[in-house]
């Protein structure tokens, strides 16, 4: 099997405010509809997130019920997560988490969406000791530079 994307779809009620609030973080429409919405990461086409009504009338019952809120978290892998958290404070989004340092090697922050998912913003750094031997040697050796940074893509429309 060849996998060309994966993304999640969550069904929500909340759709002019899901749509304000992911438009605000920079994201393009890859489909706009009255029911349905796909956005994408300008510059990496594979970054994708899509937001569903629930109860559509032409979608399979398994496909129908409303997200709850509860329990999902989107890791979002940037490299300069200081300006970003500062852009978007700057910008009025309400931080859960403030920015700090993590034992396991992450310096984050996290925001919460109108449908109560997490985004959280992150930074590689070094990992504690005690955390460093449970990395593999495949996450250790990626290269962090290969591409234009989601960072940057945040911030470059934003700034200007």
């Amino acid at each position: 099997m060849r996998m060309s994307s994966l993304h999640p779809i969550i069904t929500t009620d909340r759709f002019a405010e899901t749509k304000t609030f992911y438009r605000a973080l920079q994201f393009t429409y890859g489909f706009e509809g009255e029911w349905y919405f796909h956005l994408v990461w300008p510059g990496n086409p594979t970054l994708q997130l899509a937001f569903m009504r629930p109860g559509q009338p032409d979608q399979h019952p398994l496909f129908q019920t409303r997200f709850t809120g509860k329990g999902l978290f989107l890791g979002l892998e940037i490299d300069d997560v200081d300006t970003v958290h500062d852009d978007l404070l700057r910008r009025g989004f309400e931080m859960e988490v403030g920015l700090r340092d993590e034992a396991w090697g992450q310096r984050h922050f996290a925001i919460q969406d109108p449908n109560g998912i997490v985004l959280d913003f992150y930074a590689m750094t070094e990992p504690t000791a005690a955390y460093a031997g449970q990395y593999s040697d495949a996450a250790q050796a990626r290269p962090r530079d290969a591409e234009k940074s989601l960072s940057r893509q945040i911030m470059e429309p934003a700034l200007g």
